[in-house]
């Protein structure tokens, strides 16, 4: 009874033992050889393999947590969009700006055409004015040049009526001369007796031949008077044949001003319209404009606050990424191959930490960066246990693309701190292939582990 209660308490030592051990990460499993067919040791090492096996699930599920966390593929699509709609919202709030600016100038020109077209109609108004005032006149010309016509054709009547009259006074006075020269030979015949009556006779003579010439230069005159009728009538006759012509044009071209004013008022009306709708146009823009500007200031709010959840998304996945690297190392036991797959995970994050560094969620070091033999990756590629394997042409391939990815997050390092963030964004997505390779790579180096 003494010696079994012996063995039960060097048995509980033992296990306190053990715990004690795995209370500092420590996990002892009891030799079953050594310790016999024991219930305690036996309930100890099955409890422990559950807590292993429950450590080594927690570790990997958080792990995959991380593999959907740690990727801000989404984030920076997110950020990408709204930098994008900020940048065609900005386009378009320029481009409206300059269409404002050419509806408010069409607005000008057509204010400038409305007052030139106005100012042409006022011209078109008084240019018809004078064509009626000119048709009057020519009217009024016209008749007068009518009377003028009659009068003058009376005129040369009363010439021909002179004429005639001047033939018979022209035919008197041959016949008052045959009677002055048969007077003559009587006053001969009767001698002393007819002296007084020859001196009549010769004086009646002289009157006739007087008369004759007076009748002779009297019709010289009629004459040029008559000539001078017929060329003024012809003259006048060409004249009124020119007012005709005149009268004719003049009321066509009062027929065209008035068309040519009809249309000038519809042109009005159409600019008034135009200039009715150009105004309403800007006044529309304006407030567009106005709209679009609010439209901005909420593109720069939205993207205010796609970072903001960004952030609290690299502030989770940071969180998650210590209890999955504390859980990881300090409280699971895990295979090589659960090892490559938190390597492969630790990579991608390391990967999207450097745009989170670009997009200025978070900061990085230098030395964190361009030691890639001391990252938990590094640290296990270079360990001693491993040197059987770097011959194998996959296992070295691994540490040659992790060396590249180290570097390029370097290169992505420096251009970001110089202030070049497309030379960082070029060398982030850079990184991004590599980083494809190294899990490629990784997915490799699994199979030659058999755990």
């Amino acid at each position: 009874m003494i010696l079994h209660e012996k063995k039960q308490d060097d048995e509980t030592e033992q296990i306190i033992s053990y715990m004690n051990s795995a209370a500092r990460n420590e996990y002892i499993f009891p030799d079953a050889a050594e310790e016999g067919s024991k219930p305690l040791t036996e309930a100890y090492s099955q409890m422990l393999k559950k807590f292993i096996n429950a450590d080594n699930q927690v570790a990997m599920d958080l792990n995959n947590a991380m593999s959907v966390i740690g990727n801000s593929s989404n984030v920076k699509s997110l950020l990408e969009i709204a930098a994008n709609q900020k940048r065609s919202i900005a386009t378009i709030v320029e481009d409206s700006k300059k269409l404002t600016d050419s509806i408010a100038e069409s607005e000008n020109i057509l204010g400038n055409i409305q007052q030139n077209v106005q100012e042409a109609d006022a011209q078109s108004e008084e240019c018809s004015r004078i064509m009626r005032d000119t048709v009057n006149s020519v009217n009024g010309s016209y008749e007068e040049l009518l009377s003028s016509c009659e009068a003058l054709e009376g005129f040369k009547k009363k010439a021909e009526q002179i004429d005639d009259i001047m033939k018979l006074v022209a035919s008197l006075s041959t016949k008052t001369q045959l009677l002055s020269l048969n007077a003559k030979i009587e006053a001969t015949k009767a001698g002393e007796y007819g002296r007084g009556f020859s001196v009549v006779a010769d004086e009646i003579g002289r009157l006739s031949s007087d008369t004759q010439k007076s009748m002779s230069r009297i019709s010289e005159y009629v004459s040029a008077i008559k000539s001078d009728i017929d060329v003024l009538v012809t003259q006048m006759s060409q004249l009124r044949n020119t007012l005709d012509a005149c009268k004719v044009n003049a009321d066509e071209s009062d027929k065209h001003i008035a068309n040519m004013g009809d249309s000038m008022n519809s042109i009005m009306d159409q600019i008034d319209d135009a200039f009715a709708q150009t105004t309403t146009q800007n006044d529309s823009a304006k407030i567009f404009l106005d709209q679009l500007a609010n439209v901005e200031k909420d593109s720069e709010s939205l993207i205010e606050h796609c970072q903001d959840p960004a952030r609290d998304m690299y502030t989770i996945s940071r969180t998650i990424d210590k209890i999955r690297g504390n859980v990881a190392r300090k409280q699971a036991k895990l295979s090589n191959s659960q090892w490559i797959d938190i390597y492969i995970v630790d990579h991608m994050i390391f990967t999207w930490r450097l745009y989170n560094m670009i997009a200025g969620f978070e900061t990085l070091e230098l030395k964190n960066l361009n030691r890639p033999q001391r990252c938990k990756f590094g640290l296990w590629y270079n360990a001693e246990d491993k040197d059987y394997l770097r011959s194998n042409p996959v296992f070295a391939e691994a540490g040659r693309v992790h060396d590249e990815l180290h570097h390029l997050a370097v290169e992505c390092y420096n251009a970001n701190e110089n202030g070049d963030k497309e030379a960082a964004m070029d060398y982030f997505r850079k990184a991004q292939e590599e980083y494809g390779v190294y899990a490629a790579t990784m997915e490799k180096v699994k199979l030659l582990f058999n755990d």
